[in-house]
């Protein structure tokens, strides 16, 4: 199961609508944003999944529950 920006960017359309109503490049930009603001990687050579995607079901739901609502922060610079 590849995972990649755009696949973030699909899934959070699906569970916000106000993310969904943003530009793509906005939304793009904000899946980047997101990606480094937490440190998650996106590896571009990595052509198989590590683990079986039944094993990570529960946990890919949990991080979509609590991470989607970061890409939907109004004010991404709180300086």
């Amino acid at each position: 199961m590849p995972v990649d920006n755009f696949a973030i960017q699909m899934k959070a359309c699906e569970l916000s609508s106000s993310f969904h109503s943003k530009g793509e490049t906005a939304q793009i930009s904000a899946v980047w944003r997101f990606m480094k603001k937490h440190g998650y990687i996106y590896r571009f050579a990595t052509h198989t999944v590590q683990r079986n995607p039944k094993e990570t079901v529960t946990e890919a739901t949990d991080f979509m529950t609590i991470h989607h609502a970061l890409l939907d922060e109004l004010v991404r610079d709180k300086r």
